[in-house]
């Protein structure tokens, strides 16, 4: 995700690739209790913020907008954090 506050995932593809990684580097660190159950909905809502922002584009309703998915991914970046401590 620091990528993506970088700057570096603005079009489409890289910024869908790096959602799905993320979903699917939490969710093996969920099945190993590594995170805390009490932290995992606001990381859910955070990523589930990040496919909201790509599934219109999938769906062919809007273009893809780098600054609303890197808005979203500042927002998993802080659930990310908090679940962390």
């Amino acid at each position: 995700y620091k990528r993506q506050l970088a700057g570096e995932y603005t079009d489409f593809a890289a910024a869908e690739q790096a959602t799905m990684a993320l979903g699917s580097v939490y969710a093996g660190l969920q099945a190993l209790g590594v995170c805390k159950d009490s932290d995992t909905g606001s990381v859910k809502k955070a990523l589930d913020r990040c496919y909201t922002v790509l599934d219109p584009v999938i769906e062919k309703k809007q273009t893809f907008d780098p600054g609303r998915f890197h808005a979203a991914m500042q927002g998993l970046q802080s659930a990310l954090k908090t679940s962390g401590r």
